[in-house]
């Protein structure tokens, strides 16, 4: 992905537009899937852990949780309207898993983070009430249609370098909520 992707069609402002969509029925069809996607998660009960399939309703871009990946997460809180989106991490693994727009897999390109978004790769998540470094849990938790935007991510995670960076893709790393096929 380069450092400044701009405006994609109808995607929101620091968002990439899925690959291969339309201006307006994919754009309006992933916000779609993700608002649904809120509100099933909102409707599930508080110590629900759930099963996402990757590429419909997001991607996740995974980096290090060490102090330089955090503070990409605090840039992004700062610079990002609405705070930084969604981040997962799970406590004693060095890994933050932001969640992205779909089809930013294909185009993601970082020495620093790997994206992951494959037909046949899925991501557990974590319960909602799950927000306390305690197993999988929501650094900065999922809400409305709102999605970390991947341009200002890509740029941060190049200001900010942090290490160690995760295997390249496609096999995500070990012990973390991604799981599939590669």
């Amino acid at each position: 992905m380069n450092a400044n992707p701009g405006r994609a069609g109808g995607a929101p402002e620091g968002q990439a537009k899925p690959t291969g969509a339309t201006e307006e029925t994919d754009d309006s069809a992933w916000i779609r899937r993700l608002a649904g996607l809120v509100r099933a998660v909102q409707g599930l009960d508080a110590e629900t852990t759930w099963r996402q399939p990757l590429g419909s309703a997001f991607d996740v871009v995974v980096f290090s949780a060490m102090e330089r990946g955090h503070r990409v997460v605090a840039e992004l809180d700062a610079l990002q309207p609405g705070g930084c989106g969604p981040v997962v991490a799970q406590h004693g693994l060095p890994w933050l898993y932001a969640l992205v727009p779909p089809g930013t897999h294909a185009r993601w390109v970082s020495p620093y983070a790997v994206c992951y978004g494959r037909p046949r790769q899925w991501m557990l998540m974590p319960p909602a009430s799950h927000t306390h470094p305690f197993g999988t849990y929501w650094l900065r938790p999922m809400r409305h249609t709102h999605l970390v935007g991947p341009g200002m991510l890509a740029q941060a995670l190049s200001r900010h370098r942090p290490e160690p960076p995760p295997a390249p893709a496609p096999k995500p790393p070990a012990g973390g909520p991604i799981a599939g096929a590669s």
